[in-house]
């Protein structure tokens, strides 16, 4: 969902942006069930995230745990398709 969102938000960067304008994109990835799921929980301690308390997050389908999930490329590519 989230690429498919980028490719229509880029469709509409393509119609607007004058034919010699570029635009740079600076696009991180994170791994696949990354963190505990703590989010929102107070930290109980001063030994940083690891310390909050949280169920853990599952991995989505086709990813382990600790996979990058590959969303530059994923991004880039589905760009590409787009035109």
């Amino acid at each position: 969902m989230y690429t498919r969102r980028l490719v229509e938000l880029f469709r509409e960067v393509r119609r607007v942006l004058k034919t010699e304008g570029t635009l740079w994109l600076n696009l991180g990835d994170s791994y696949a069930a990354g963190g505990n799921g703590g989010h929102g929980k107070k930290q109980q301690s001063n030994r940083g995230t690891r310390a909050i308390a949280g169920t853990a997050k599952k991995a989505p389908a086709g990813l382990k745990p600790k996979d990058l999930v590959g969303i530059p490329w994923r991004v880039a590519f589905a760009l590409q398709a787009d035109g």
